[in-house]
């Protein structure tokens, strides 16, 4: 009866794990795609440039430079310098104590992106040289998957001068 038993539970777990074979993971299905990108801002204080979302309102401070969706202000993404003591890695990691859901690499020339995913929100750190900068980019929860891949447009599009 047990190797009866193994044969039908396999035959039902095949079964449930083909079912969406060649159908990508659930989490990329209700990806947009990204909004068009324009720019770039240049920021000669902070020494960055970036490209944005077309129509996307500019907002400068002494330190911070936020891009806000025009219908929506409660979808931004907003580009500061960091000032710390640690090395790069160990920052990094000092930003990981929340629960993260994923954690991607990008190396764009000598600029390091490291991007930090929680919940309707990212954290990207940019570095180049002894210059860090950090992205935050947050919506509403329902809407991340929306902007998501819009955002990643705009971080690999950030050149520090």
């Amino acid at each position: 009866m047990g190797m009866i038993g193994s044969i039908w539970e396999y035959r039902e777990w095949r079964k449930e794990e083909t079912v969406k074979y060649g159908q990508g993971w659930e989490d990329t299905k209700s990806l947009k795609y990204p909004e068009t990108l324009i720019g770039p801002y240049v920021n000669e204080k902070l020494r960055f440039r970036i490209r944005y979302p077309k129509n996307w309102l500019v907002q400068e401070d002494k330190k911070l430079t936020t891009f806000v969706h025009p219908q929506n202000p409660s979808i931004i993404f907003s580009v500061e310098p960091v000032s710390t003591t640690l090395n790069f890695p160990d920052y990094v990691d000092s930003l990981t104590k929340d629960e993260i859901r994923n954690r991607e690499y990008i190396n764009i020339g000598e600029t390091n992106l490291v991007i930090l995913t929680f919940y309707a929100e990212q954290k990207v750190l940019v570095q180049k040289g002894r210059t860090v900068l950090m992205i935050v980019a947050s919506t509403p929860h329902n809407r991340w998957n929306e902007y998501e891949l819009t955002f990643k447009e705009a971080y690999k599009s950030l050149v520090i001068f």
